[in-house]
């Protein structure tokens, strides 16, 4: 069976993280924290935990946020999902596949091959769009430029 993008997401990133980078968390409610990998700070601002059975991470400090594949594509400066991709399968012990919240090589999903980031982009374009619409006038960003994102299709519905 085939290592998918999907059952990536759902490998234990606190256990990815801590093995392969030596990050240090500690937990902090239904979080952990640690000092960004990105930056050099004083008071812990990277955050990691479970949403929606998927890992993901958020560095305030520097504004990165995504999922393991972000991650190690921003960590490492690489070009491509694929390329991040094969990264992590090189850096994952079997004993951290064991410790999945899910079984990864069970899960449906789409390969790196064939990740198609138009559907995906479609898909989010289908959506309500009010909330990011609503965070970006709330951030101060001008309404001209909300509407000509919207206009451009450039705006997307974003969790």
């Amino acid at each position: 069976m085939e290592l998918t993008i999907e059952a990536l997401k759902r490998l234990d990133l606190v256990d990815f993280l801590s093995r392969s980078y030596g990050l240090r968390f500690r937990r902090v409610g239904k979080q952990y924290s640690c000092h960004s990998p990105f930056n050099d700070e004083k008071r812990p601002s990277f955050f990691v935990r479970m949403v929606e059975g998927r890992w993901l991470f958020k560095d305030f400090s520097s504004g990165f946020a995504g999922s393991i594949v972000d991650f190690v594509q921003m960590r490492e400066g690489l070009g491509s999902i694929r390329d991040a991709w094969g990264h992590i399968v090189g850096l994952i012990s079997p004993d951290m596949m064991s410790k999945s919240t899910v079984d990864p090589f069970d899960l449906p999903g789409e390969s790196p091959e064939s990740y198609d980031v138009g559907d995906l982009y479609s898909r989010l374009r289908e959506q309500d769009i009010s909330v990011c619409r609503d965070y970006l006038l709330g951030r101060g960003i001008s309404e001209g430029l909300v509407h000509a994102l919207i206009s451009e299709g450039e705006l997307v519905h974003n969790r």
